[in-house]
């Protein structure tokens, strides 16, 4: 059962994270700025569950922490998908891509080791949660300061296909 929430919870974060960048670029917030600013606060959201359920004394709360904080990482998982196709020319998106994919592979690929390291120096999962707390804090300030238009490629412009983001259909 504690599985199952979890599960949607990451379903629902993700079809979230399309939702809210389209809502705010129908608002009129610029379209690179409609994918970072979920990104940022879905992070910062995921930052603050991780170190949460880190430091709440009971398992069902830290569950229940651990179920939002996937919510927030999945939303801005798709945000920051959909934050590519709206930040550089159409011949240039799935570098942009494959650089985010590096950093998240490169994250995906040291945690688990980090994780059972600091776990076990330690005798508590509170370490490695709250260095994945900061992990996420810090890719929420990246995001949310770091990234403020599209980015411009020399000798390519962007089409008009790009810089947007599409209504729902």
């Amino acid at each position: 059962s504690r599985q199952v929430t979890a599960m949607a919870q990451e379903r629902l974060g993700a079809l979230a994270g399309g939702a809210v960048s389209q809502a705010l670029a129908r608002r009129g917030l610029a379209p690179v700025r409609a994918c970072a600013l979920p990104v940022a606060v879905a992070m910062a959201l995921t930052a603050a569950c991780t170190l949460g359920a880190a430091l709440v004394g009971g398992t069902a709360s830290a569950i229940a922490l651990i179920c939002v904080a996937l919510f927030g990482a999945n939303l801005a998982s798709s945000s920051g998908w959909a934050l590519a196709s709206v930040a550089t020319d159409d011949d240039s998106v799935a570098t942009l891509e494959a650089i985010q994919n590096l950093g998240g592979s490169a994250g995906g690929a040291l945690a688990p080791a980090l994780t059972g390291w600091l776990a076990q120096a330690s005798g508590s999962f509170t370490p490695p949660l709250a260095l994945a707390s900061a992990v996420a804090l810090a890719s929420a300030a990246l995001y949310g300061f770091g990234i403020r238009r599209a980015i411009e490629v020399p000798g390519l412009s962007m089409s008009p296909a790009s810089g947007h983001i599409p209504p729902a259909q």
